[in-house]
């Protein structure tokens, strides 16, 4: 005997997909969207403005310069010394130079009178609370800096407001079949590797001197990765019926929604710089 369907079955087969929503993906776009405004990565940093007027940049830039060169590393000190005018994020290369700190504590007396080594050292003490005031040193990923729990705060470090936006709004169609599919989890597991897959993609061709990684966008990208792995049919999307004046679910081809990602690719290597790193940050998540 069939067994008839009831309105109370149909409830019950519909129940599941509103008993799990994409909650991960949901709380991880709000907290990502936070850091846009209490974490912002694109203000002007603090410690790079100190490093220029403090006196660091007095003492140590032109040695710092001679010490890449001595050390066979004239393309960067050349590079440096070019941008330093135009970009602020240069000194970041010397701030965070452990090797060149070692060097001129050994030879300081070559180069500094006693009153300019005094200065030098007291000045270099005061980089670790410089550094707390500044957001994106703080909490980014720079490559000199790279430790591992910035891979992880980098992406809520605010980049580009409008980037993050664009992403997370092209996602939104598909966050609810992913974790559904996935469960809350995995898809929270695959955020963390995307975190350090992009991150780690970053680091592959950024140079010293470069702005560090932030933003939520690359990272993200692990979450298309996920969808288009995952589809072997046609994918039913929520859509609005106009005629009919309510949501109808229609079969899709998942690969038609594939410009999504390279849109989103494409955005975050001509409007983030340096370009080929967050490209790569891109790729390998």
């Amino acid at each position: 005997m069939t067994k008839p369907t009831t309105a109370q079955t149909a409830t019950d087969q519909a129940a599941p997909a509103w008993r799990t929503p994409p909650w991960v993906m949901a709380v991880l776009a709000i907290t990502l969207l936070a850091g846009q405004f209490f974490n912002n990565g694109n203000a002007v940093q603090p410690v790079l403005g100190w490093y220029q007027n403090g006196g660091l940049k007095t003492l140590e830039w032109d040695n710092y310069l001679s010490w890449l060169r001595f050390n066979n590393q004239s393309d960067l000190s050349q590079r440096l010394e070019q941008n330093a005018g135009m970009d602020a994020h240069v000194y970041g290369a010397a701030l965070f130079a452990d090797d060149f700190v070692t060097d001129s504590k050994r030879r300081a007396r070559d180069f500094w009178s006693s009153a300019e080594i005094e200065q030098w050292n007291r000045l270099r003490e005061q980089i670790p609370a410089q550094v707390a005031a500044s957001n994106l040193y703080r909490w980014g990923l720079p490559d000199s800096s790279p430790r591992p729990a910035r891979f992880f705060t980098a992406p809520f470090t605010g980049g580009s407001l409008w980037l993050s936006l664009a992403t997370l709004l092209l996602l939104a169609p598909l966050a609810p079949t992913l974790e559904r599919r996935l469960g809350h989890g995995r898809v929270f597991a695959l955020w963390i590797l995307g975190c350090l897959l992009s991150g780690f993609g970053y680091l592959l061709l950024a140079s010293p001197g470069q702005i560090p990684f932030h933003g939520a966008t690359a990272p993200l990208l692990v979450w298309f990765g996920a969808f288009f792995g995952l589809q072997r049919s046609t994918l039913q999307l929520p859509l609005w019926h106009p005629k009919h004046r309510q949501w109808q679910r229609l079969p899709v081809s998942p690969y038609t929604l594939l410009p999504l990602p390279v849109a989103v690719m494409a955005a975050l290597a001509l409007f983030s710089t340096p370009l080929l790193a967050n490209l790569s940050a891109g790729i390998a998540a």
